[in-house]
């Protein structure tokens, strides 16, 4: 995949955040000089099978804390963007959606790494992913 996209998977494998969260935060939501990133929405989709942005799940707001080595590759992605753009942006700079990045980025991914038949393997995993590398490093 291109260099945005695994940056959209690097941030759920060490942040925690969900994919429907990743996609729906905007550049004002990183905190650089605190190391966070402010978790204020996540895409969804309404009754009417419309895509919508709603409060996290729990309808809470978090904060994550980012890995030093993620903070440059985000500076980059703020670079030349207000506050209220996508932070992880589509080909066109606009939002990307869920069911997109599944079909278009994650589903050709798995088949290009020949890991398209290993069940259980859902873009959920990289969460779990998180929480097993959080659970090795230990204590903070």
């Amino acid at each position: 995949m291109d260099a945005d996209n695994a940056m959209v998977v690097c941030m759920l494998v060490y942040t925690g955040l969900g994919i429907g969260e990743a996609l729906a935060l905007r550049c004002g939501d990183a905190d650089l000089n605190c190391n966070r990133i402010n978790v204020l929405r996540t895409q969804s989709v309404d009754a009417d099978s419309r895509l919508a942005e709603t409060l996290p799940k729990d309808n809470r707001t978090r904060f994550v804390s980012v890995l030093s080595r993620l903070l440059p590759k985000i500076k980059d992605l703020l670079d030349g963007h207000n506050p209220e753009d996508y932070l992880l942006r589509g080909l066109r700079g606009g939002r990307q959606t869920t069911a997109n990045w599944r079909n278009r980025v994650w589903a050709p991914a798995l088949r290009d790494a020949g890991m398209q038949d290993i069940e259980g393997l859902v873009i959920h995993s990289l969460r779990h992913t998180y929480a097993s590398l959080a659970i090795k490093s230990g204590p903070t």
